[in-house]
C-alpha cells in the first residue's frame, strides 16, 4: 500500500464514520410528501373559546412561588410579633409563641374563611389544635381579656389589638 492509497483509505474511513455519527445524532427529517402519505385528510381542530376571565399571569406565578394571601398573613403576624415564620409553623410551644399562633388561627378563619383542616395544613397542626386556638382567641376578644393575656405571656400584640379596636370588635378590659 503506497502513501496515496493509505490517504484514500483513511479519508474514506473518516467519511463513513462521520456519516454514521450524523445518522445517529441527527434525527431523520420528515418531508411533506411523507406526511401526506400518513395523513390522508386534514384533522379539524376547534379554536379555544375566549373566556371573560382575565388572568394576570405574573400574579399567578407569584402566588405559586410565595403562596396565598393567607400564608402572607402568617408571615406578617410572625414578623409583627418578633418571631420567624418557621417558629410560628413549627413545634415550639412557649406561651408567647402559642398565643401569636392562635391569633393567626383566628385571623385565617375570620378574615379568609379558611376551614380548620386547611389552616392546620398551612401551619402544620392538627385541625383540633386550630379549633382550640380559634375558640380561645374568640373568647378572649369577647370578654376583653386579650391584652391582659398578651401582657401575661409577654407577647407583642399591639398591632392586632389596635386593628380590632378600630373595627369595633374589641373593647379592652379595664383593670381596676
Amino acid at each position: 500500500m503506497n502513501a496515496a492509497e493509505a490517504i484514500d483509505y483513511l479519508a474514506t474511513n473518516r467519511r463513513n464514520t462521520i456519516e454514521r455519527k450524523a445518522r445517529i445524532w441527527n434525527p431523520r427529517v420528515v418531508k411533506p410528501a411523507m406526511i401526506e402519505q400518513v395523513v390522508e385528510k386534514p384533522v379539524a381542530v376547534e379554536a379555544r373559546k375566549p373566556s371573560n376571565v382575565q388572568q394576570d399571569w405574573h400574579m399567578v406565578e407569584w402566588r405559586k412561588y410565595f403562596g396565598s394571601r393567607a400564608k402572607l398573613t402568617i408571615y406578617a403576624r410572625a414578623i409583627q410579633s418578633g418571631f420567624e415564620y418557621a417558629d410560628l409553623v413549627g413545634n415550639r410551644r412557649f406561651k408567647a409563641m402559642t398565643l401569636v399562633r392562635q391569633i393567626a388561627f383566628f385571623e385565617l378563619k375570620e378574615f379568609y374563611g379558611k376551614s380548620f383542616p386547611e389552616i392546620g395544613r398551612m401551619m402544620n397542626k392538627d385541625h383540633t389544635t386550630v379549633l382550640h386556638g380559634y375558640r380561645k382567641i374568640r373568647d378572649l376578644i369577647k370578654c376583653g381579656g386579650l391584652q391582659a393575656e398578651a401582657d401575661r405571656v409577654g407577647a407583642d400584640l399591639s398591632l392586632f389589638i389596635a386593628g380590632l379596636i378600630d373595627r369595633g370588635e374589641y373593647v379592652p378590659q379595664v383593670a381596676g
